[in-house]
């Protein structure tokens, strides 16, 4: 049933689409102004993309030929997508953030070693939180010797 439905629709788009490539149009209400159909069937309905108005190029045209501004717009802000993000996560960079981080970290890391380094990033957040965890149980801090 569905696919005869999907047929249907398809046929129809289709009969629309070789109505308007053989240049059929919709008839002008009989009160439509001669400028407005001179600007939408020169201007819009062109068969040369390059003779057709932009919305802008319509909003002044229809500006000049009632006299009418268009009214101006506040611009907002809107956010990015990472603004968006930093808000849902409570500030922290989003995962696909972390990640590209951590992969660079580990990328200096690897440098390190083979300078002959071995400092261990994982060496200093297991010590900081074992200080942590003693001090909350302790009530003190733990001292290193």
């Amino acid at each position: 049933m569905q696919l005869n439905h999907l047929k249907e629709r398809k046929q129809r788009i289709l009969k629309i689409w070789y109505t308007i490539l053989n240049g059929v149009r919709l008839e002008f209400p009989a009160a439509t102004p001669p400028e407005i159909k001179e600007m939408v069937t020169q201007n819009l309905w062109s068969s040369r993309p390059e003779d057709r108005y932009t919305m802008n190029d319509v909003v002044q045209r229809l500006e000049q030929l009632t006299g009418i501004k268009q009214p101006t717009k506040k611009k907002e802000h809107h956010k990015s997508r990472s603004e968006l993000n930093d808000e849902n996560n409570g500030g922290h960079r989003d995962s696909a953030a972390r990640r590209k981080s951590r992969r660079e970290e580990d990328k200096g890391q690897s440098a390190a070693k083979k300078k002959g380094n071995s400092i261990s990033k994982y060496r200093s957040v297991s010590h900081s939180t074992s200080t942590v965890n003693s001090t909350v149980q302790n009530g003190s801090p733990e001292r290193e010797l």
